[in-house]
């Protein structure tokens, strides 16, 4: 019995990192329509706050999710710009993802 509550436990908790990293994507790329062309640089980006609000409620577990979240939101950015994906993208996206991390476990 305890076993299946672990399980069910760990499914949950792989899920909603799944969840916050899929909602940090969308609301990323939302958030980059109201960028200034041609920079990504936007004064409203929701998807830190979301990701602030989630590790707070439900835990510092969900880092990995803000991590894959931004990751992928990075390199979305360079699919986007009609570019093959290089060793140095997924380097430099991992590096923004790790400081956008840095930054909610700083918050939290």
């Amino acid at each position: 019995m305890l076993i299946a509550a672990l399980k069910n436990k760990a499914v949950s908790s792989v899920g909603a990192i799944f969840l916050l990293a899929i909602a940090y994507v969308v609301f990323g790329r939302l958030a980059l329509m109201l960028a200034i062309p041609p920079g990504f640089a936007t004064a409203i980006f929701p998807p830190v706050g979301i990701s602030l609000a989630a590790v707070l409620i439900w835990g510092r577990h969900l880092l990995v999710g803000v991590f894959l979240g931004s990751t992928v939101l990075n390199l979305t950015i360079s699919v986007s710009s009609f570019q093959e994906i290089s060793g140095s993208d997924l380097l430099i996206a991992c590096c923004i993802a790790l400081g956008t991390t840095l930054q909610c476990l700083v918050a939290s």
